[in-house]
């Protein structure tokens, strides 16, 4: 990896990725805004993942490539990541998704322009299997996020299955791989090592109950691949986290 600190840190978390990794990380690098850095996580996988991950570093200095023995997830991946990473930004990008080249020229220039924003984020394209494609917008606040996730913890019909996207918005949702936070922000915040589902939503929690501000940019950020290799929509484990977020929300966790 280059030695000097880039601008923008990418971390992907990679488990069993060997079918995308290649084509997720090239649409990265192939950004219009090449001042970044690349880091791949290997979180246990048992395919040929590490091998691909390490011929793409060999490639391109801007790639690098941690390999962790035990598969832990992908809060415990993406906080290695970020133990690894010199960048002033961050943008946690999931290895089977494809970025759109000019979204991080777009999103670091407003970060720069605007030093109150904690983080921003995107639009999204989901690609069905179909051939199908749709543009899904993110959240756009009209008010104060953290006065919503306020009135959440009152809610009394929050039910056992809800996502804890609809604490802030009951049909829109901030992407993960949408968004690009300031790196001094994971002095304070980290994913949830306890949830093996929704933890980045976890986290936007997290900087919003914080008084942490974040904006919409109006950008199409990447594609989201859907396919058979996802995790079910409502698994147990899915389920258990969600009731985690569900606690730490009624136990006014999120906030000071």
């Amino acid at each position: 990896m280059n030695s000097e600190n880039p601008k923008l840190s990418v971390i992907i978390a990679a488990y069993n990725s060997e079918k995308y990794l290649e084509e997720s990380v090239c649409s990265v690098l192939k950004s219009t805004f090449e001042d970044i850095e690349v880091i791949i996580v290997n979180d246990g996988s048992t395919d040929s993942t590490l091998e691909i991950a390490e011929g793409i570093a060999k490639k391109d200095e801007r790639v690098g490539v941690i390999n962790l023995d035990k598969n832990e997830g992908a809060a415990h991946a993406r906080n290695e990541g970020i133990k690894k990473s010199r960048g002033i930004y961050v943008c946690f990008f999931d290895s089977d998704d494809i970025s759109i080249p000019n979204r991080f020229e777009k999103q670091i220039e407003y970060l720069d322009n605007h030093r109150d924003i904690g983080f921003v984020y995107g639009d999204i394209i989901i690609n069905f299997p179909d051939g199908k494609k749709e543009i899904i917008e993110s959240i756009e606040f009209s008010r104060n996020p953290a006065e919503i996730l306020k009135e959440s913890v009152e809610r009394d019909d929050i039910k056992e299955d809800e996502e804890p996207a609809k604490y802030l918005d009951k049909n829109k949702f901030i992407p993960v791989g949408s968004v690009v936070a300031r790196k001094e922000l994971f002095d304070k915040f980290r994913f949830d090592e306890q949830l093996s589902n929704c933890e980045d939503y976890d986290l936007w929690l997290q900087m919003i109950g914080h008084g942490i501000k974040c904006s919409r940019i109006p950008v199409l950020a990447y594609i989201y691949r859907i396919h058979e290799n996802q995790k079910s929509k409502y698994s147990e484990k899915k389920l258990q986290s969600i009731k985690r977020i569900r606690d730490k929300l009624k136990s006014r966790m999120y906030f000071d």
